[in-house]
């Protein structure tokens, strides 16, 4: 999902659809309590734009949405564009998910081309691939 530009909206809208979980990848988040007015969990995991998350950030990240998946509740993934930042995340989500690395970047970049734009997000997926014991 790319940035919401109506957060208060935006995070109603988004509990209306069911959706339980919000993870922003930007620099600046929303501000405290839209989530939570909405009744929405969120994590906010600030990425520079182009770069690659490390090992922490990505278990940090998979643990919120293991969490919040379990509990039922569906997690919406944002950055500015969707694509980068959002991508690389949800393409190690599939590997801890079982998927190899190559899958999963492939399965991420057919539901949104353009999507894990850098070879040093490439390398995040095939890295945390490996720590997992998955193909490459």
């Amino acid at each position: 999902m790319a940035w919401p530009t109506h957060p208060e909206a935006d995070a109603a809208g988004l509990r209306a659809r069911g959706v339980g979980a919000v993870v922003c990848l930007c620099g600046e988040g929303w501000e405290h309590g839209v989530a939570e007015r909405a009744g929405l969990a969120y994590l906010h995991l600030p990425l520079v734009d182009f770069t690659a998350p490390g090992p922490e950030e990505i278990d940090r990240f998979v643990g919120f949405c293991d969490g919040r998946l379990a509990q039922g509740r569906p997690v919406v993934v944002h950055c500015v564009a969707g694509r980068g930042r959002t991508g690389t995340m949800l393409a190690c989500y599939l590997v801890h998910r079982g998927e190899g690395a190559g899958r999963a970047i492939a399965r991420v970049r057919q539901a949104r081309p353009g999507s894990i734009e850098t070879p040093e997000q490439e390398q995040a997926v095939r890295d945390y691939a490996a720590r997992c014991g998955r193909a490459p």
